[in-house]
């Protein structure tokens, strides 16, 4: 298991998670086609809103290994709105646009 410090110094911007059993989900900012991906299963297939927010936090993950945190996610699956969102963030959602008329 990689260090916080590695992993940004790999990665970049990143998010981490800690489950109440101390188990952890690192992500990082996601790349424009995963982004993509994601805002085009929302608008085209509102029923499926929860597997888009799955797949974009699943194309974050770099620890633990994938596997490792679908089992995790099974286990607290409200966790992967929570790291949607980080991701979102991490990808810009959250900076702030200045308008000028």
């Amino acid at each position: 298991m990689a260090t916080l410090e590695e992993l940004k110094a790999k990665h970049g911007a990143i998010a981490q998670a800690t489950t109440p059993d101390g188990r952890t989900i690192t992500i990082k900012r996601p790349d424009f086609p995963s982004y993509k991906r994601f805002t085009d299963k929302l608008t085209q297939d509102k029923s499926s809103k929860a597997s888009a927010f799955e797949e974009l936090v699943m194309s974050c993950v770099v620890d633990p290994e994938r596997e490792q945190a679908r089992s995790i996610i099974a286990d607290y699956p409200a966790l992967v709105v929570a790291l949607a969102g980080a991701a979102q963030e991490l990808g810009g959602s959250d900076i702030e646009i200045t308008k000028s008329s």
